[in-house]
């Protein structure tokens, strides 16, 4: 269980001011989310392959063009190229 007082710490160190009436809603959201995450910590995960945690795993690009051939059809479409690459304004 969160206290008021723990709310009123992570209040300060936030550098935002909470009153008392948002310190019990606060109190309340927090331990729901607390929760949640319990909930999601006490997932069994032992069956699945470490490919299924990877996450986001890069596919292979399908429209890609690995040999340059359409680079003069997507350079004709840029506002300015030069040595075969697109021509952009310095940024720094």
């Amino acid at each position: 269980m969160i206290t008021n007082d723990e709310i009123k710490k992570l209040a300060h160190l936030a550098r935002i001011e909470v009153s008392d009436e948002e310190v019990a809603g606060y109190a309340k959201d927090l331990e729901s989310i607390l929760s949640y995450v319990d909930q999601i910590a006490q997932v069994d995960m032992s069956d699945l392959s470490p490919r299924h945690l990877q996450g986001n795993v890069a596919r292979e690009d399908t429209n890609a063009s690995p040999s340059g051939q359409n680079n003069e059809a997507m350079l004709a479409d840029a506002p300015a190229s030069q040595d075969g690459f697109y021509k952009v304004p310095k940024i720094l």
